[in-house]
């Protein structure tokens, strides 16, 4: 599926869920290089003004890539989202190997958290519309290559694996929306 059919799809969900509240949290979780960044800034710009992005990649607990550390998300982004509170969260700096200073954000109309782990178990009761996007592993590595040449080695001996796992798990069935992304 295109880009264009993905946002349209899920573009129509939120539309949907918006005729209900006043504000709604969407997860979008899937493989690396499958386009996830993508769609959350292109439904951004849908959506303004009044939406967020929360990436779970500012929530690892040390330099392990995917490393999730979901309970301080929860605690930071997800609960205060859910009960329509000021957002007050820190972004971890790998480079630093440190929590940066707090980010402040109010509650918007749209509230969208992207990246790999979104849509571990404990954290679908917040969510009102989880998509997975998925890639053929083939356009994974060319994307993977083209964009990381540096570090792309332990993106498919050390990343990947551990993202296969855990998307081998029951995560498609977690979604809402499954979309197979070209």
């Amino acid at each position: 599926m295109r880009l264009e059919e993905a946002v349209r799809i899920v573009s129509e969900k939120i539309d949907k869920l918006l005729e209900g509240k006043d504000t709604v949290i969407i997860a979008i979780d899937g493989n690396t290089a499958s386009g996830k960044s993508t769609l959350a800034h292109v439904l951004q710009r849908i959506y303004i003004p009044g939406t967020n992005i929360f990436h779970t990649d500012d929530f690892n607990k040390d330099q392990i890539r995917g490393n999730f550390d979901s309970s301080r998300f929860e605690e930071e982004v997800l609960r205060p989202l859910s009960e329509n509170r000021e957002i007050s969260y820190r972004r971890y700096n790998p480079s630093m190997n440190e929590l940066e200073e707090a980010v402040i954000m109010q509650v918007g109309k749209v509230n969208i958290i992207e990246g790999l782990f979104a849509l571990e178990a404990p954290l679908c009761k917040y969510y009102d519309l989880k998509v997975l996007a998925c890639i053929k592993e083939k356009l994974q590595a060319e994307r993977i290559n083209s964009r990381n040449p540096d570090i792309k080695e332990s993106f498919f001996t050390k990343w990947l694996p551990a993202e296969k796992e855990y998307l081998s798990a029951d995560v498609a069935q977690r979604a809402d929306l499954v979309l197979d992304l070209e």
